[in-house]
């Protein structure tokens, strides 16, 4: 099936928060919410809202519309309802240590922990989606400590762009040991 509009946006906003792009990343964010306007019933409204509100760093907000966001099996193909899972449950821990609410985030880290095991290709997905749990917190060497388990572990869904193209581990960016890590091998 073809990729939906709003998810080739969603990937567009990532980019363009990132390079800090402001103008650009609100007149997309704003073709998101047109979309939600046009359908505000699809399966992926609350997904999309909190990446709305994500973009905006109301992180109150995306956090409240992501924990509405179900991730149901048939609406993925074959094991990637899973990972669509613990990415949402990654997405919320960011929010949550963002905002101060360290037990909620522990409590989306746990649950990645359990759905990280249920499947045998997720080898170094729970260190690489814990990291975006710990990434904001103050205490940057935990999140590098788990991002270097996901790197060691063999996780390289779609390589080492994913590490460097992630807003959520935006704070990392500059570390010299978060840049050594996310090095692509030569």
């Amino acid at each position: 099936r073809p990729t939906p509009a709003y998810e080739i946006i969603i990937i567009l906003c990532r980019y363009l928060a990132l390079m800090e792009e402001q103008s650009y990343l609100e007149a997309y964010v704003k073709e998101l919410e047109n979309i939600l306007v046009g359908q505000p019933e699809i399966p992926a409204a609350p997904r999309i809202k909190g990446y709305v509100h994500f973009f905006r760093d109301e992180m109150d907000m995306a956090a409240q519309a992501w924990e509405a966001e179900e991730v149901r099996k048939e609406d993925w193909p074959g094991w990637l309802w899973l990972i669509q899972k613990i990415d949402r449950n990654s997405r919320l821990g960011y929010c949550y240590s963002l905002l101060g609410e360290s037990e909620k985030a522990e409590e989306c880290r746990q649950r990645i922990l359990e759905e990280s095991s249920q499947h045998s290709s997720f080898i170094g997905a729970q260190s690489y989606y814990t990291t975006r749990i710990f990434a904001p917190l103050s205490n940057k060497q935990k999140a590098l400590h788990s991002l270097e388990q996901a790197v060691e572990e063999g996780f390289s869904f779609f390589g080492p762009v994913r590490y460097t193209t992630d807003p959520f581990l935006k704070s990392l960016h500059r570390n010299p040991v978060y840049e050594k890590l996310v090095k692509p091998k030569s």
